[in-house]
């Protein structure tokens, strides 16, 4: 199928990994960002290579989501605004989403490559907040 297709040229094909969300994916992306309770989107980087109608801009997806009372952030830049590099976008998020992550909340990552480790940083700062919690610090 279509998908399928997609799917398996964007293993191969780094440029089509930021494209996929204008490539049939779109509707199935606002799908299950729209079910989450918090969206956390970093701004996607090497756009320079996509043409300009065709780029995913972060701020506009949070302010459609604001639009619909739902509570989303751009996280992972700089404090100079600038994107830092993907270790330390990932760090920078990890943080901000550890900081506000609750006992029973469900934390999702969707993304379209490794991004610097978020995975792995997620999971070791949640776990240090909720053993600081536990510890009643």
């Amino acid at each position: 199928t279509y998908k399928q297709r997609i799917l398996h040229n964007a293993r191969t094909e780094p440029l089509l990994r930021n494209r996929m969300i204008y490539l049939g994916f779109r509707p199935d992306v606002e799908h299950v960002i729209g079910a989450a309770d918090v969206v956390v989107l970093s701004p996607p980087r090497n756009l320079s290579r996509i043409p300009e109608g065709e780029r995913f801009n972060a701020d506009a997806v949070v302010e459609h989501i604001r639009r619909k009372g739902r509570q989303a952030h751009v996280w992972g830049r700089g404090l100079n605004g600038k994107l830092p590099d993907p270790a330390e976008s990932a760090d920078l998020i990890a943080r901000q989403v550890a900081s506000n992550v609750l006992p029973g909340d469900v934390v999702a990552v969707l993304s379209n490559g490794g991004f610097g480790g978020i995975h792995g940083k997620l999971r070791d700062q949640i776990a240090a907040r909720a053993l600081l919690h536990r510890q009643g610090i």
